[in-house]
């Protein structure tokens, strides 16, 4: 954005008819939709490991171990 906002002027109409600039606004946008995807499928595959191990709990909701005792 930084670059977008560099090349800015006075007069709007100059800058939105000024070359590169929608490539620069799309360079932007993408990398941003890149780093959000990222994220997102990192947020997805932590919610699916949590899911795999809550079906190992026991339904107290704790891990147990059980030990035969003879008494």
């Amino acid at each position: 954005m930084a670059k977008v906002f560099a090349k800015a002027d006075s007069n709007v109409t100059t800058v939105l008819t000024e070359d590169g600039l929608l490539a620069d606004i799309a360079d932007v946008v993408a990398a941003l939709v890149a780093k959000e995807t990222k994220t997102l499928s990192n947020r997805l595959t932590l919610l699916e490991i949590a899911a795999g191990s809550q079906k190992s709990l026991k339904p107290g909701g704790v891990k147990t171990r059980t030990a035969k005792v003879k008494l």
